[in-house]
């Protein structure tokens, strides 16, 4: 992902050209509008801001990965065509809430602080007409008075018509 630049999205195949030098380079923006379908937390169209650490943990999280990151500032972002998408995370005792906007517009905050730590929470979003939309998932800085950090997690999007 740091050595690539998406430029063109036809169906489920997207092309990206290679960077010479491999530098690392920031993506501000989903460049790639993804169709209804299910995409994992390493999916090449999730566009990542912050310090995030990916991992693998058997029997938890959705499809036994997730991204996570520990503090904000940190966000996710994704294009995608469709009327509805459900984000999938998990909660823990360090986790914070997680702040969503769709199209600029901020919805229902999401508290992800739990006791212990659980698995494939999903929140569904809908009603969206056509055309091309951006979820964008951030670390809001605040966090429940029992957690102890702020900690956001990222297990998978799914878009629906």
């Amino acid at each position: 992902a740091a050595c690539t630049v998406p430029e063109f999205e036809s169906g489920d195949a997207y092309l990206a050209r290679l960077e010479p030098d491999c530098r690392t380079r920031e993506i501000t923006e989903p460049v790639i509008t993804v169709p209804p379908g299910y995409y994992d937390d390493n999916d090449p169209a999730l566009v990542y801001r912050g310090a995030w650490t990916k991992a693998s943990a058997i029997h938890g999280p959705d499809r036994d990965t997730r991204a996570f990151a520990k503090d904000a500032p940190a966000s996710v972002s994704m294009a995608f065509e469709g009327g509805t998408v459900y984000y999938m995370f998990g909660k823990g005792p360090n986790y914070g809430i997680a702040s969503v906007s769709i199209d600029g517009v901020e919805q229902k905050p999401l508290d992800q602080y739990a006791k212990d730590v659980e698995w494939l929470y999903k929140y569904r979003y809908c009603c969206f007409g056509p055309g091309r939309h951006v979820i964008v998932i951030r670390s809001s800085g605040a966090k429940n008075p029992d957690s102890s950090g702020y900690a956001l997690d990222v297990d998978s999007i799914s878009i629906a018509n």
